[in-house]
C-alpha cells in the first residue's frame, strides 16, 4: 500500500500534518536504488453524513415504496445504473462512503432525475425536508 504524506499550502509555506513529514523522510530513506515518481493532488472532501442520511433517508425511502422495493435494494439498483464502472474487463460499483461530496451531489441529482422522468416519482430536495435521521 502506498503510503499517503499530507500536508497544507498556507502563505506560500507548507505545512505538515502531524509526523507526516518525519514519515517521509523515514520512508524516502528507506528506499532502495530506483526511479520514483512523486503525486500531489489537492484534496477532496469526503461525502457527508449529512449527505448519505439525506441519500439513505428520503430519496431511498421513497423510492423504495413507490417502487415496491427495500431502501438496500434501490441503493443497490442505483449504484448499478449511476456508479458502475469497469477495470480489465469486470464491472464494479463504486461504494458511495468514497465518494467526494462533489460526486455524490451528482449521483443524488442523477437518481433524482431519473426518479422524476422515467418513473414520474418527485424526491425532495435537501431544503424540502426538515429532518433526514
Amino acid at each position: 500500500m502506498t503510503p499517503i504524506f499530507k500536508f497544507k499550502k498556507v502563505n506560500g509555506r507548507i505545512i505538515w500534518d502531524d509526523g507526516h513529514r518525519a514519515t517521509l523522510e523515514a520512508y524516502k530513506n528507506n528506499l532502495s536504488d530506483n526511479e520514483y515518481e512523486l503525486v500531489v493532488r489537492k484534496k477532496t472532501k469526503a461525502v457527508s453524513l449529512q449527505q448519505h442520511r439525506y441519500y439513505r433517508g428520503p430519496i431511498l425511502t421513497i423510492l423504495g415504496e413507490e417502487l415496491g422495493y427495500l431502501p438496500d435494494e434501490i441503493h443497490h439498483l442505483m449504484g448499478q445504473m449511476f456508479l458502475q464502472y469497469e477495470k480489465k474487463g469486470r464491472k464494479f460499483i463504486k461504494s458511495t462512503a468514497r465518494l467526494t461530496t462533489k460526486e455524490m451531489t451528482d449521483f443524488i441529482e442523477n437518481v433524482r432525475r431519473w426518479a422524476a422522468m422515467e418513473m414520474n416519482i418527485i424526491t425532495p430536495t435537501p431544503d424540502e425536508v426538515a429532518d433526514y435521521e
